[in-house]
């Protein structure tokens, strides 16, 4: 999930990267540097999706291994289609319709 420069992620696009990148297991560091995150950054996020069982983290040969959760594949998968929805409709056409609609 590539964006271009300059444009401000919120917490949902970011944590989506981050579950996605997690699909099948990472570590912490491949995650920071695919997302593009500070290690303080990272911390925060890392935390709050281990918190709402999006993230799972497992040791193997005593490296900690984040995976996503099914909880956080149905996040991701929700996300995916919601971002889809709202990508394919303009700001225009929502202005549009609703003129038509007259909601």
């Amino acid at each position: 999930m590539v964006k271009l420069m300059g444009k401000r992620r919120d917490s949902s696009e970011i944590a989506a990267e981050m579950l996605a990148v997690a699909l099948n297991g990472v570590s912490k560091t491949k995650i920071m540097y695919s997302c593009r995150l500070s290690f303080i950054q990272l911390k925060g996020k890392l935390a709050l999706l281990e918190q709402k069982k999006l993230l799972a983290k497992t040791a193997v040969d005593g490296k900690n291994v984040y995976y996503t959760s099914e909880t956080g594949k149905q996040f991701l998968a929700s996300y995916r289609e919601t971002s889809a929805l709202y990508d394919s409709t303009s700001c225009f056409q929502i202005i549009s319709d609703r003129k038509i609609l007259n909601l």
